[in-house]
């Protein structure tokens, strides 16, 4: 994990970006399938292995209808954008089994 993806530096950066302590600050580590890639879920054979990068992520909810994000591996770019019921996923759709 680098420093910029502990929780500590998350919630901190998440402050420095938008003002208020991030409700919840969460880490997946990485993995890399050296063979069988998307074929675990086919009854496949896989070879992952975990690496040491991974993601981060800090997050607070709102009343507010956007979404802002910020990339803090990559030179902080951020963006922002509306949220809207069109950009959801029509959960009354079945999902494709695999």
């Amino acid at each position: 994990m680098t420093d910029a993806c502990s929780p500590q530096q998350l919630s901190r950066q998440f402050t420095e970006h938008f003002g208020h302590p991030a409700q919840a600050v969460a880490h997946a580590p990485g993995r890399v399938n050296l063979i069988g890639e998307h074929t675990d879920y086919n009854l496949g054979f896989v070879l992952p292995a975990a690496i040491s990068l991974g993601t981060g992520v800090a997050f607070h909810s709102h009343d507010h209808s956007w979404l802002g994000v910020v990339a803090v591996d990559f030179d902080h770019q951020r963006v922002r954008g509306p949220l809207s019921a069109e950009q959801s996923p029509d959960m009354m759709t079945p999902l494709r089994p695999y």
